[in-house]
């Protein structure tokens, strides 16, 4: 029995000594590794060709697929903020008004050639969004059902539309494109 409780005192210093206290090392330097910046796990000393070595081997290319991923990340990124700048650009600089409408029929975005184009038929825009029936001569059933054919067709549709001048300006034509963009958003073009 002495031998037995000797021999188990010897496994489990060996167990410890060999693999516990590697394992524990492991775990410490994993989480505190700046993995993100691509530092690697360095092998447990006696450890380079077994399972613990082995395991830090995984834990490595798992760093590097995260580092490539976050690379790949980074650079879509950027390519989505130039992208959003060459087109805010483009929709600011437009000499064709562009907006957007929700489906309440509420104007939720547009650009300085829109706004020129509402101006010059006499119309002011406020600081509240105003609705596309504005554009109709406030003919709420007419807004309603261009934008049921556009939610329909699925397609384009397109009017010309006379904007009844106001305070004493002329009225003015505009062709007017609607297109659904996504679920219940739809783009408007209006060419003076």
């Amino acid at each position: 029995t002495v031998q037995t409780i000797a021999f188990g005192i010897a496994v489990l210093l060996v167990v410890y000594g060999s693999i516990t206290r590697a394992l524990k090392q492991l775990a410490n330097r994993l989480r505190d590794l700046p993995a993100e910046q691509g530092a690697k796990l360095t092998y447990p000393a006696g450890h380079e060709t077994d399972e613990i070595g082995g395991l830090v081997k995984y834990i490595n290319r798992l760093i590097d697929r995260l580092v490539n991923l976050l690379n790949e990340e980074r650079h879509m990124r950027l390519q989505q903020e130039i992208e959003e700048r060459k087109f805010r650009s483009i929709f600011e600089n437009a000499n064709t008004g562009i907006f957007l409408i929700n489906s309440d029929g509420n104007i939720t975005s547009y650009n300085p050639a829109y706004r020129e184009i509402i101006r010059a038929a006499g119309y002011s825009i406020t600081s509240a969004m105003p609705k596309i029936s504005s554009l109709l001569s406030n003919n709420e059933a007419q807004a309603q059902e261009l934008m049921a054919a556009c939610d329909q067709e699925g397609s384009n549709i397109q009017r010309d539309i006379c904007l009844t001048g106001q305070n004493g300006n002329p009225d003015r034509w505009i062709h007017l494109t609607l297109s659904k963009i996504e679920n219940q958003v739809l783009q408007g073009v209006a060419n003076d």
